[in-house]
């Protein structure tokens, strides 16, 4: 919101308007009275009062938008069959020669189905045309596009550290409004986040992802990504030393690569990922919290894992509920559909001392029936993944006895990744149980099955 609003219009009254008095019958303590009046309202104003009416005549903010514009790009993934428009991003040129950052998430569309979709670019001039892909970073949802010419206007990308709140500007074309400019502090590092993301003060609009977050100078600070829908003004902006590393890859000087090798190179990108994750939860023990009755299970795990506890709703019911739900940060959006390295776990500690046995076994069933409710083949995204295969068997763990589903389903277009399920309920009181499912999304078959089989050994029961 400009400035100008707050400066208000006062009504000025000249000396001689006040002093003619020509031909006319006024008193004279009037016109003193007026000329008084008008006195006040040419002395000077406070500080903050000249502040508020005397603002610069373009903002800083403004002239930071018209240095950065020339360099900024609008990204548009089209469909092949008809050319429409399925999906706006945002992007800013880095070389002279056509070299252009971005999301990964912006153009996973073409990686995953290259013969359906195309992209193009539209400038601040509206000059429009054709991208490619020269390289990605999914770990880091970061792409490299090349478009054709010279001699261009490009930004460069800050080397040397920030300090907590400084200044920053995010640019981009949210919901395809035009190109807009946000302004926002820098506040580090996001401290629950397996990748490294900056927290950034502004309002990051779809749209916006891949667009440029810059310094007072011009420089780009990082990339945007998103921002937290349950938040306010809490966006997450990629550190812009990734981009310069990504930029540095051989692969940015090379030919036009062909769709299969981008494909290949994201398919190994997220094997690595997924073991990377697997290998550092595996090297320590699980963290567990008790659950009452005796009951421990799994917790955070790690610093990227957010955990809550809640009580559901059971009026009208003669048992008690009390869950916890944990999810890890560290998952990679492999398109709109697919993730990889994500784990959720939940919890649900049930009893009751109102009802029969008997009767606490049907309702107990029914939860238990209910928590797998995920795995109906009907369910699935049958075009990026197959359906679940489950097996279900008693497992005596010490002195506890469980019924527990293993779930597995494989990725279609991509070999030795799997979603893979765990669901338990423990058997061993009459009217008291735990309920427990964990779901590792995008790991391969051996090492979901090791976080599965560590995840059911962490159940324990000590009463």
């Amino acid at each position: 919101m400009s400035k100008n609003i707050f400066k208000f219009n006062l009504l000025s009254v000249s000396y001689r308007h006040v002093l003619t008095i020509k031909n006319m019958s006024i008193n004279l303590s009037v016109a003193i009275c007026l000329i008084c009046c008008s006195f006040f309202f040419l002395l000077p104003t406070t500080s903050n009062s000249q502040n508020i009416s005397n603002p610069p005549p373009t903002s800083f903010a403004g002239k930071i938008f018209e240095q950065v514009k020339p360099s900024l790009l609008q990204i548009r993934v089209k469909l092949n069959s008809n050319g429409s428009i399925t999906a706006y991003g945002s992007g800013f040129l880095v070389s002279a020669d056509g070299l252009v950052v971005t999301n990964y998430h912006v153009v996973a569309n073409l990686v995953m189905e290259p013969e359906y979709y195309s992209l193009e670019y539209q400038k601040s001039d509206d000059t429009v045309g054709p991208l490619r892909i020269v390289a990605i970073d999914v770990r880091n949802d970061l792409a490299v596009l090349r478009l054709n010419g010279e001699n261009l206007p490009f930004l460069a990308l800050q080397k040397t550290p920030l300090s907590k709140g400084d200044r920053g500007y995010s640019l981009g074309n949210p919901l395809d409004i035009g190109m807009s400019i946000v302004e926002g502090t820098y506040n580090g590092s996001v401290s629950n986040r397996y990748n490294d993301l900056f927290h950034f003060t502004g309002a990051i609009n779809p749209g916006m992802s891949g667009g440029p977050t810059v310094t007072d100078n011009g420089i780009v600070l990082g990339i945007n990504k998103a921002i937290r829908l349950d938040g306010q003004m809490v966006g997450y902006v990629i550190p812009a030393n990734f981009a310069s590393e990504l930029l540095e890859n051989e692969e940015c000087q090379n030919p036009p690569r062909a769709p299969y090798e981008l494909f290949a190179n994201v398919h190994e990108q997220l094997l690595s990922y997924q073991d990377e994750i697997s290998k550092r939860l595996l090297a320590k023990p699980f963290i567990t919290i008790a659950m009452g009755q005796g009951y421990r299970a799994p917790d955070k795990l790690d610093n990227f894992f957010n955990c809550s506890g809640y009580k559901p709703d059971t009026t009208g019911k003669y048992y008690n509920i009390n869950s916890t739900t944990c999810e890890s940060n560290s998952h990679l959006s492999v398109s709109e559909e697919l993730y990889s390295g994500y784990i959720t776990f939940e919890h649900y500690l049930v009893q009751s001392d109102r009802m029969r046995t008997m009767n606490f076994s049907s309702a107990y069933s029914r939860l238990f029936k209910n928590l797998g409710g995920n795995t109906d083949s009907a369910k699935s995204d049958t075009k990026n993944i197959g359906s679940y295969a489950c097996k279900e068997d008693i497992v005596t763990s010490g002195n506890m006895k469980m019924l527990v589903v293993l779930c597995e389903r494989q990725y279609n277009k991509f070999d030795h990744l799997y979603d893979i399920q765990i669901i338990l309920a423990t058997l061993n009181q009459p009217k008291a149980g735990l309920l427990s499912r964990a779901i590792f999304q995008g790991f391969s078959h051996d090492n979901g099955i090791r976080l599965a089989k560590r995840y059911l050994e962490n159940i324990t029961w000590n009463p």
